[in-house]
């Protein structure tokens, strides 16, 4: 079992607070500011995942971001990477397609109570906060998939089960294709958010909402949350591994510039 004080300070893109009660508050960020996908990101979200998986003294576990947004997409995280500007490799491209599958099911390994308090626009990954078991929103917030086919990428790291999952095959489809983003309010009538709130009241919200839940049983908890993801967590399983060659497969020799064009050698 991991222990909290091994694996607190051992992540760039989180810092970690747990309570009395087992209430975990995982904050991303990127050096302390809002937080951005990058390569770093990519790198250690599946074995932060797996830390807070393996510490059964995590009884709940509360997501934010920090700053204006949840996640965003910066470009140039990505057009000053020498990975991106001397092209994907075979070798590359295999660990890339590992790490991603790990990102994603490391999530769904984690077997207690996840809340989603989302602070800002979340440009990238929206399975992220999307996938917890409770989702509640900044009135500020907006959900997209700003990263993959409008910048020549494919969305096969499982935006492409995530999105028609919550959304319906045709309106995924249109989000994925035409780079659109749903507002808080849009999200709340679509279901993907369970309440809209100023920014403020976000994180007070989140805990009332874990706390509601100490009167049942910790195993009701946890199997409740296994039940309920258990068809995401088998689609994922399907899915990822062919999307994920497809998508690694058509970044071998892309290059993306400054501008977020990409193009290949």
């Amino acid at each position: 079992m991991a222990a909290f004080e091994t694996y607190r300070e051992s992540f760039h893109c989180a810092r970690m607070e747990r309570d009395e009660d087992g209430i975990l508050l995982l904050t991303f960020h990127d050096d302390k500011e809002t937080w951005s996908w990058s390569r770093q990101a990519a790198e250690e979200l599946g074995r932060l995942f797996d830390a807070i998986a393996t510490d059964d003294e995590n009884k709940f576990v509360i997501m934010t971001g920090t700053g204006e947004f949840f996640l965003k997409h910066d470009l140039s995280k990505f057009a000053n990477d020498p990975e991106s500007i001397k092209g994907h490799t075979p070798v590359t491209a295999d660990l890339g397609m590992r790490r991603q599958i790990a990102n994603v099911m490391r999530e769904l390994e984690i077997r207690v109570p996840m809340i989603a308090a989302v602070n800002g626009p979340v440009q990238i990954h929206a399975e992220i906060p999307l996938m917890c078991d409770i989702v509640i929103a900044a009135d500020t917030a907006y959900f997209a998939d700003e990263a993959h086919v409008i910048h020549g990428g494919v969305p096969g790291d499982g935006a492409h089960v995530f999105w028609p999952a919550v959304l319906g095959l045709n309106r995924a489809r249109y989000l994925l294709w035409m780079n659109q983003r749903i507002d808080a309010e849009e999200a709340l009538r679509l279901g993907l958010v369970g309440e809209v709130l100023p920014a403020d009241q976000l994180l007070d919200r989140a805990y009332a909402i874990a706390r509601r839940f100490f009167p049942v049983p910790e195993l009701t908890r946890r199997y409740t949350r296994e039940l309920m993801i258990r068809t995401l967590k088998r689609s994922m399983l399907d899915e990822l591994t062919v999307s994920l060659a497809l998508t690694q497969l058509s970044a071998i020799g892309r290059v993306i510039d400054d501008e977020g064009h990409a193009y290949y050698r």
